[in-house]
């Protein structure tokens, strides 16, 4: 075994904690989640020496969500997506949309109309009602039979609420579609991070583009 069982236990504590930059009022900048991040990255310089022998350090990482896939061919990937994101920004940033306010009540229920049912079986949970509930959007799977997903709402961009809600409903939807008879198998877990990613951006970029009818496939 070549993480030690003190590490993997470091690991596995830190993970299932409920992390402070998660908490209502935390930022990026506030001492609790610098702290919390500092720990995290700390573990993972730990965990990336236990596999010595790599032609990149991020690679024991990379491995671990992408098998297969190593940094020399993501970094190029990720130089030509930042040179075609960077037209589409600075047009964003030149031309802003009008301001505008939408109560957080009022975006949960045009949330709850837009998702199409929720992940069978779990539950579709929002972060709340007040902008900011939720650090960051995501799903979770507790097991087969319960996913949950969150979302965070910006009176001033009603797209933070539905965008969010649609991304992390794909997410539930893969996280229910394994076959009840593999779990607790290897089988019963996620392709790779790639294809979670996909099934998450499919509904948030793709169904949700074809309008309501396209949504409606979908049993509640």
């Amino acid at each position: 075994m070549r993480v030690p069982a003190a590490l993997a236990e470091d690991m596995a504590r830190a993970e299932s904690a409920r992390s402070p930059g998660s908490r209502r009022g935390s930022t990026r900048t506030s001492p609790a989640f610098r702290d919390a991040l500092e720990h995290h990255l700390e573990l993972r310089h730990r965990y990336i020496e236990c596999f010595p022998g790599r032609e990149h350090p991020y690679d024991v990482l990379l491995g671990d969500f992408e098998p297969g896939m190593h940094t020399a061919g993501v970094v190029p990937a990720l130089a030509e997506l930042r040179e075609g994101a960077h037209p589409l920004v600075a047009a964003g940033r030149a031309d802003p949309a009008a301001p505008g306010s939408s109560p957080a009540p009022s975006q949960r229920t045009a949330q709850r109309r837009a998702v199409p049912g929720r992940p069978r079986p779990g539950r579709l949970r929002p972060g709340g009602v007040a902008p900011g509930a939720a650090a960051h959007p995501f799903a979770t799977s507790l097991g087969l039979g319960d996913t949950r997903i969150t979302t965070r709402y910006d009176e001033h961009d009603f797209g933070m609420a539905l965008y969010s809600a649609l991304h992390e409903f794909g997410h539930g939807l893969y996280e229910t579609g394994a076959d009840p008879t593999l779990e607790r198998t290897t089988l019963d877990e996620p392709a790779s991070l790639a294809i979670h990613e996909s099934q998450s951006r499919l509904w948030e970029n793709v169904v949700d583009a074809a309008g309501p009818s396209a949504r409606g496939c979908c049993p509640g």
